[in-house]
């Protein structure tokens, strides 16, 4: 990220990071969640 963004601090890099490895882990949670409630959803019916 230092070749991308040389004006920004270690600290705001570092922050990014964190931040896009919180959204990853929310986005693959969400996928689960969609892969196995849909399988519920079809057996309720």
């Amino acid at each position: 990220m230092s070749y991308c963004f040389p004006e920004w601090t270690a600290a705001q890099r570092e922050q990014v990071i964190d931040e896009m490895f919180a959204v990853v882990a929310q986005v693959m949670f969400g996928i689960g969640e969609i892969a196995v409630r849909s399988k519920n959803i079809y057996k309720t019916q």
